[in-house]
């Protein structure tokens, strides 16, 4: 998918796994943020993504992450009813 010109958020996700996996994190940095940049709302990338970034970037992701989460918690207890 990379290759072909339609570029696939999780393919990026996936090869930036392979690249941390052989040490090579400069490359599997610029994966993620490739990954994050095309789709920021897919939790997978976006949790892979945050364990990238420096402490305090990191705590206030995950700050806004869990914020959220209880929004989400929310909308299931509403649907529910």
């Amino acid at each position: 998918m990379i290759n072909s010109g339609h570029l696939e958020a999780r393919a990026f996700l996936g090869l930036a796994r392979v690249r941390d996996a052989v040490s090579m994190y400069k490359q599997g940095k610029m994966m993620i943020d490739k990954a994050h940049d095309l789709d920021p709302s897919d939790p997978d990338i976006e949790n892979y993504w945050i364990e990238t970034l420096p402490l305090s970037e990191r705590i206030h992701h995950l700050e806004s992450y869990l914020d959220g989460a209880d929004n989400g918690a929310q909308d299931r207890a509403d649907a529910q009813r």
